[in-house]
């Protein structure tokens, strides 16, 4: 229920794959956050990586923004975000994203 959550702030998940997940009816993170060893081989597979989403920890992650925490990552996209908003422009955050998450 409600508006779909910002799937992108799950690190691995970009445009497209939130596009892919909403299209597959997956908008929450609580979704992600139940999902089993099936699910998620079905959703590795779904993106053409077996093992992707076990390895980036996706269901981790979505268990912490689902209670309404950040992770790590999602602050640092936050951050770039808004930073992007203040005249960084959008190559600036994404570099300063991805710089600040290796």
């Amino acid at each position: 229920g409600g508006g779909a959550d910002d799937l992108r702030l799950i690190q691995g998940v970009g445009p497209d794959e939130e596009k892919t997940l909403n299209a597959k009816g997956v908008y929450h993170y609580d979704q992600v956050a139940d999902w089993d060893a099936g699910n998620t081989a079905w959703a590795s597979n779904l993106f053409g990586a077996p093992g992707r989403v076990e390895a980036e920890k996706w269901v981790s992650q979505a268990k912490v923004l689902a209670a309404g925490r950040d992770t790590a990552y999602s602050v640092l996209l936050r951050a770039a975000r808004k930073r992007a908003g203040e005249g960084l422009g959008a190559s600036g955050a994404a570099g300063t994203a991805a710089a600040a998450a290796s």
